[in-house]
């Protein structure tokens, strides 16, 4: 191989307008027809050893460039050597062609799993490749390789379905996840989840490394056939039509689900296309129609399937104050510890703060009361409700005084952390900022979700991002950035902690 290579390179750089002899000729003729033969040895090494395809390739790529280059330096030492010296080497040459393409199309083709067969008794078939037009006019390691193509699209179609599959249990691991009533189960849920993603980055994985060489093989064939014949109405329709779908492929990226599941929908619609036009070309009706039926069945696969994540979901409980007769708190039903959840944000209403247990009488009522013990002070802090705003809190707050409690106050709870105070929770260490992006304004949709979720957020910028800010822990900036997204999937939307 390297001999040709350096014989290619000297004869790249020699041939040209000194060609004058018949020995130049045979010489420019041995070269181009020495390359020739390695690249079929090449092509027939890449139709049968799938491991070695990666590195064939450019090689495979190389050797056709210089394949082209060659023999278009052939054809200009042809045109200036005598007329009759070139008729006689081309008389020679086509002799040679001929009977080369003769043995080839009498040559017996032999498919794994497949009966012995001929060229011309090849029926029309459903399958297009199957028909002898190919089997013709191929060589025959391009035509292997095209009919591997062709039996390798099942594996692939197997694979979407299955993707398909799994993406129906995780989009209802996903349902179940939102709807499951304790943090626990939730747990399990997402665990299973987590399991589902992984399995389903292997299938995406299989369905890229599967399709990729078949599409690049069988658009490859297919344009070298219709240059092989002329047509140049199927060239230029095909190459409007895989531009197309390169365009979509590259603009839809990272917008779903998979990545791979895309690619193969779009790119397999436009050389479905391109087949039916040369199956109509060729006159191979039963081809055409059963890949007509292909091309519906396409138009009915969905591949904008959503990406799906787990939103950490909040599991504290929310309950009004309530003023009861009798309290239903007693000797027998005591009060219980304030339950503290690590994540999301509750407000809750302090009714006292004692060294001793409260006695039932002074609660006037209230319920649900809970309790916390801080054994640094020994002191016992008791609250009623559990509200999910600051508004709701102070609402409660004002009804408590009106029945007789005589200092009450709004604590909260952050992600697990205990505020005493509002002003205790303003300044927190745990504050975090939402960045926005990719708008020139934020809409009146956009301030009014941030007004609903806190009343006194700022907005400054930096640059082209708008930053909103300050969110006391990171449950209460992701609700928001929850909620800021379903008003505006196109906003970039990021939360940072405030150093």
């Amino acid at each position: 191989m390297k001999r040709i290579v350096v014989f290619v390179a000297a004869l790249m750089c020699g041939i040209g307008a000194q060609a004058q002899t018949v020995e130049e000729l045979e010489r420019a003729g041995f070269v181009r027809d020495s390359v020739a033969d390695v690249l079929e040895q090449y092509r027939n090494d890449y139709a049968q050893n799938r491991d070695k395809r990666k590195a064939l390739t450019p090689k495979i790529l190389e050797l056709e460039r210089q394949f082209a280059t060659l023999q278009a330096q052939y054809e200009a030492v042809v045109a200036k050597l005598s007329k009759r010296d070139a008729q006689a080497e081309l008389k020679a040459y086509e002799a040679a062609v001929k009977a080369a393409d003769e043995h080839r199309k009498t040559k017996v083709v032999v498919v794994e799993k497949r009966d012995t067969v001929v060229a011309d008794s090849i029926p029309i078939k459903p399958n297009l490749v199957a028909n002898g037009y190919f089997l013709k006019n191929l060589m025959h390691g391009d035509y292997l390789l095209l009919q591997e193509s062709q039996e390798q699209e099942q594996e692939v179609v197997k694979l979407v379905d299955e993707y398909l599959v799994e993406y129906a249990k995780l989009l209802a691991l996903h349902t179940r996840y939102m709807e499951v009533p304790t943090k626990a189960q939730a747990d399990s849920v997402a665990l299973l989840f987590k399991t589902k993603q992984t399995e389903m980055l292997k299938l995406n994985a299989a369905i890229a490394a599967t399709w990729s060489p078949i599409f690049s093989n069988k658009s490859y064939l297919y344009q070298k056939l219709m240059e092989q014949d002329g047509n140049h109405s199927i060239l230029n329709m095909s190459a409007e039509v895989l531009a197309r779908a390169k365009r979509e492929v590259e603009e839809s990226n990272g917008k779903y689900s998979s990545d791979a599941l895309m690619e193969y929908v779009v790119r397999k619609r436009a050389l479905t296309k391109y087949e039916i036009e040369i199956a109509s070309h060729l006159q191979l009706t039963i081809s055409r129609d059963s890949l007509n039926v292909v091309a519906a069945e396409l138009e009915g696969v969905n591949y904008r399937l959503a990406e799906l994540s787990l939103s950490r979901r909040n599991f504290i409980r929310y309950e009004d104050v309530k003023i009861e007769s009798p309290s239903r708190y007693s000797s027998s039903n005591s009060i219980p510890k304030t339950e503290v959840e690590d994540y999301g944000t509750v407000y809750r209403v302090r009714i006292a703060k004692q060294k001793k247990k409260i006695s039932i009488s002074s609660l006037r009522g209230a319920a649900p009361i809970s309790y916390i013990y801080d054994s640094d002070s020994g002191e016992y802090s008791y609250f009623a409700g559990g509200f999910r705003t600051e508004k709701e809190a102070q609402k409660a707050l004002e009804m408590l005084k009106e029945r007789g409690i005589r200092t009450p106050v709004v604590a909260v709870w952050v992600d697990g952390d205990y505020y005493p105070t509002l002003e205790d929770m303003l300044e927190s260490p745990n504050q975090y900022n939402i960045e926005i992006s990719g708008v020139a304004v934020l809409s009146d949709d956009v301030k009014r979700v941030l007004a609903l979720h806190k009343s006194d957020y700022t907005i400054s910028r930096s640059g082209s991002t708008f930053v909103v800010g300050a969110f006391v822990g990171i449950s209460s900036a992701e609700a928001v950035e929850a909620a800021l997204k379903a008003v505006d999937a196109e906003m970039e939307i990021k939360i940072t902690k405030q150093q």
